[in-house]
């Protein structure tokens, strides 16, 4: 499991002594394992909506729990993806946040490079402003000591706006576009 830069694995007991694992990948998705029998329910379009393990049940639209005590958000289940592993029956990503293109586009014209933006750790996803010479970073906050590194990478970079809490859980952080 967790073949991304955030390595933290856990597992939830299940009924009859099975066990769900899981990992979170990044900020934006979750990894999500079982050899449990798993009830897939799905929309008109095929997407899954929701997966049944028992009485354990997780939905598109709620909010997954997670036992990392360094990131004290939780993720809301915008997708469920299922994918194949060769240790497990069943295996799904839960995806809170899809890479938009001003991730993918803009994002590297700051002049920072991967690593330094934790872009497969923290980075959800960045946004347009009314300015269009101003992006915004959105953050997964962290309390973990390489959060903090981010933060001062960010502060000490030339295209350092300023950052705002108002979400919960969540850094806004507002970057110039050089």
């Amino acid at each position: 499991m967790a073949r991304e830069q955030v390595n933290n694995n856990f597992t939830i007991d299940l009924y009859g002594g099975n066990k769900l694992y899981y990992a979170l990948n990044n900020s934006r998705r979750i990894e999500i394992c079982t050899n449990a029998p798993i009830q897939e329910i799905t929309d008109n379009d095929n997407n899954i909506v929701e997966l049944n393990v028992g009485n354990f049940t997780l939905k598109l639209g709620e909010n997954f729990k997670h036992k990392l005590d360094t990131l004290p958000s939780t993720y809301c289940i915008q997708e469920i993806e299922k994918f194949n592993h060769k240790q497990f029956k069943f295996c799904y990503y839960l995806n809170s946040h899809r890479l938009n293109k001003t991730t993918e586009y803009l994002v590297p014209c700051l002049g920072l490079t991967r690593q330094q933006l934790c872009y497969d750790t923290f980075l959800v996803n960045a946004y347009l402003t009314e300015s269009p010479t101003q992006i915004i970073l959105l953050y997964r906050f962290s309390t973990s000591e390489s959060y903090g590194k981010l933060e001062e990478v960010l502060l000490k970079s030339s295209s350092f706006v300023k950052i705002q809490n108002s979400i919960p859980g969540f850094d806004v952080v507002v970057m110039n576009i050089p």
